[in-house]
């Protein structure tokens, strides 16, 4: 099977029976469909499937250097970047090592608004109390605002997150405000609980103080 694009080229070839032939078709149509956006999401796809087999037999190693991998081309890959932080949290515990992978990030990407959105939200989202980076979920953060350039709702309401992590209440509360002005409709729901929260926690501290 083929789908031509409006300009008479082929932008893609394969099985008819392609379960993501499905998606593709609208994009075509829409125009917003990217040839090579396309082979990067299967190359990607590929390699994480390859590591599938690496996970069933625990060679964690393996499967870290493979996810490192996949985000060197893939820098902003939400599954490679929550598996690696899981592999970290959960089988290595090398705390060194990951800290390393995250700075190496941060300054290899920091102005891809993505990547670092992606990066704070793994790492505000650490479970274990010893094992977060306060430092480093607050840097990505404002990388994250500042090369979005202030008009990414989901990238505003990470920074307001991290600056709530370290206690910044007003900081917090200002910033999930630019993130409601900034979000669509159905998102703005969500962004409103999260004002709302911080706020009560700003009442309550001034409370008990």
């Amino acid at each position: 099977a083929f789908l031509v694009g409006r300009d008479g080229k082929i932008l893609w070839q394969g099985n008819p029976m392609d379960p993501d032939l499905g998606d593709l078709i609208p994009q075509v149509i829409e125009g917003s469909y990217s040839a090579s956006s396309a082979k990067l999401e299967r190359e990607v796809a590929k390699k994480l499937q390859a590591l599938s087999m690496s996970i069933e037999a625990q060679q964690w190693g393996t499967v870290w250097d493979g996810l490192v991998e996949v985000l060197k081309i893939d820098p902003a890959n939400e599954v490679a970047m929550q598996a690696l932080a899981s592999v970290y949290s959960e089988e290595l515990h090398n705390t060194a090592t990951y800290r390393s992978w995250v700075r190496g990030h941060i300054d290899a990407y920091k102005t891809n608004a993505t990547a670092m959105r992606r990066l704070a939200e793994t790492l505000l989202a650490t479970r274990e109390v010893g094992r977060r980076m306060p430092e480093f979920s607050l840097e990505a953060a404002k990388a994250a605002y500042e090369s979005s350039k202030r008009a990414d709702a989901g990238a505003v309401a990470v920074y307001a997150r991290a600056r709530y992590q370290i206690g910044d209440l007003d900081r917090a509360i200002s910033l999930q405000q630019e993130a409601i002005a900034a979000a669509s409709e159905k998102d703005r729901k969500e962004s409103q609980q999260a004002l709302d929260y911080y706020k009560k926690c700003k009442q309550l501290r001034e409370t008990v103080e």
